[in-house]
């Protein structure tokens, strides 16, 4: 239960920080107008995130970040179903992708009836979660291939460039103590340090 509130209240404050809102503007660059490379870029990029936060808070953070996306690029005659492809590429990507203990509640409970560590779960799981993203990526496209637009225009960011600093520096700090964090899980297990600890700390030093 500490775990997965302690990752929660890291999902959040980073969701408060701003790192989701670049995540969400680098995405829209990185596709380059094209409404596939957007629809893969959000799949991916919410299979990584889900490495770091539970299934449930990345579905809470990810489905608002990307509902904005798309209202942002949508055109006037865009339908529900040109829209749907994007919803459902987050939505399955955070409940399917969890290779590590913190991925999913029911992989604490798992490991701790099977009184597994943190790297040996990730070494079982790996290869089984890297399976199901690509079946899951392809299945998805294959069933709303017609869907997704074929281009999009990006919009016009509004913000200041002393807005944009602030912001980005907050951002750095935030990824720093979440790439610690997520060290401290592998290497905590060599030291002594329950998993649970690492997350509380982490959270910790979020406050």
């Amino acid at each position: 239960l500490c775990t997965i509130l302690s990752l929660m209240i890291i999902a959040i404050i980073v969701q408060k920080c701003g790192l989701f809102g670049q995540l969400a503007a680098s995405m829209v660059n990185a596709a380059r107008g094209s409404g596939v490379a957007l629809f893969t870029i959000i799949f991916f990029s919410g299979a990584v995130a889900g490495l770091f936060f539970t299934n449930d808070a990345m579905v809470l953070i990810l489905t608002p970040m990307v509902f904005e996306i798309v209202e942002d690029i949508a055109e006037p005659d865009w339908t529900l179903s040109q829209k749907q492809p994007f919803y459902f590429s987050v939505l399955y990507v955070a409940n399917l992708v969890s290779p590590l203990v913190i991925g999913n509640p029911i992989n604490i409970v798992v490991a701790r009836i099977f009184n597994m560590e943190f790297v040996p779960y990730a070494q079982w799981m790996t290869l089984p979660a890297v399976i199901s993203m690509l079946v899951s990526y392809v299945g998805l496209w294959l069933v709303f291939r017609k869907d997704i637009p074929p281009t999009f225009k990006a919009p016009i960011p509004h913000r200041g460039r002393e807005h944009d600093k602030i912001s980005s520096a907050v951002s750095v700090c935030a990824a720093i103590v979440v790439a610690l964090t997520l060290s401290g899980f592998f290497v905590g297990q060599h030291l002594g340090v329950p998993t649970a600890g690492v997350a509380v700390a982490g959270a910790a030093i979020m406050l």
